[in-house]
This record gives structure tokens, C-alpha cells and sequence, in this order.
């Protein structure tokens, strides 16, 4: 998604004397702010609420917020 969305942004710039990083305790390594600019545009595609909308219709259709135990009858364990 981030390479979609900087494609669309040819022309961002990020602000390093703002960024503020992580503590680092060993493996974890990255910021916890970036700050960053670009030119806005037109807009491409739906916006938020046309997105969340279809993401909600997804997740009705295909049940995925239903519990497992609530299916847990339908599922055959093979042995």
C-alpha cells in the first residue's frame, strides 16, 4: 500500500530534523513520527467513507466477524 500511495505522490518530501524514532531494544528499529509534504491533487478513486462502506459489505458477505465457535459445528477435523 505505502509504494501505491508514494507512487501517486511524486513529489513528497519528508521533514527529517521532525522525525522522531523509536527506542530501540534491539530488533525494533523505526519512527514514531515522519512528518511529510506533497502537492494534493485530484482525488483518485472513493474516498474513506465509500472504502469503509465496501470493506463493511465484505466482511457481512463473507461472515469474517462471525466467532469461530459460532461455526465451529460446520468444521469436520480429520484424524
Amino acid at each position: 500500500m505505502v509504494v501505491q500511495v508514494l507512487d501517486r505522490m511524486p513529489d513528497y518530501r519528508c521533514d527529517p530534523a521532525s522525525t522522531v524514532h523509536c527506542q530501540t531494544i534491539g530488533v525494533i528499529q523505526g519512527m514514531r513520527k515522519l512528518p511529510a509534504a506533497f502537492a494534493p491533487g485530484p482525488r483518485l478513486g472513493p474516498g474513506l467513507a465509500e472504502t469503509l462502506d465496501e470493506v463493511q459489505r465484505v466482511i457481512e458477505e463473507q461472515r469474517l466477524a462471525e466467532p469461530v465457535t459460532k461455526t465451529g459445528s460446520e468444521v469436520k477435523i480429520a484424524r
